[in-house]
């Protein structure tokens, strides 16, 4: 006997409405789960953990920055070519720089992004003083 594939009707599309973004939980498939307040409402000691909670680690519990951020720094953040254009080093270089938490650094989802003062203030950080000595 062989089996017949499915017809197009047989598929269900589901659409997020336009303003979805707008309104987060409401269309998402975690909004029949608990919600942090409900989650933060027992005491530490007897909170269960988030897996058992039926919430997820996802933006909602990540932590803002402390440090004061405005639309005109937006615009002048740097890509990890052009910090390593700017230090004149191979982009694998300021890789490494990250890695060792040498440089200051952003991460914008799964890019990493440079304040032109931090590439200043890397900078200023590891100049060599110059040594006025004669030789005779």
């Amino acid at each position: 006997m062989q089996k017949t594939p499915p017809s197009a009707e047989s598929f269900v599309v589901r659409r997020l409405p336009p303003d979805a973004d707008d309104r987060p939980g409401i269309c998402t498939p975690h909004a029949q789960r608990a919600t942090i307040e409900e989650a933060q409402d027992v005491s530490p000691g007897k909170r269960a953990p988030l897996s058992a909670t039926g919430l997820r680690a996802d933006h909602h519990f990540m932590t803002m920055s402390t440090v004061p951020f405005n639309e005109a720094e937006a615009a002048t953040l740097l890509t990890v070519r052009e910090v390593a254009a700017k230090l004149r080093m191979s982009v694998t270089s300021v890789y490494r720089l990250v890695d060792r938490r040498a440089i200051r650094f952003f991460r914008c989802t799964r890019f990493l992004r440079f304040q032109r003062r931090d590439v200043d203030a890397f900078l200023a950080e590891h100049a060599v003083a110059v040594v006025n000595k004669r030789l005779v």
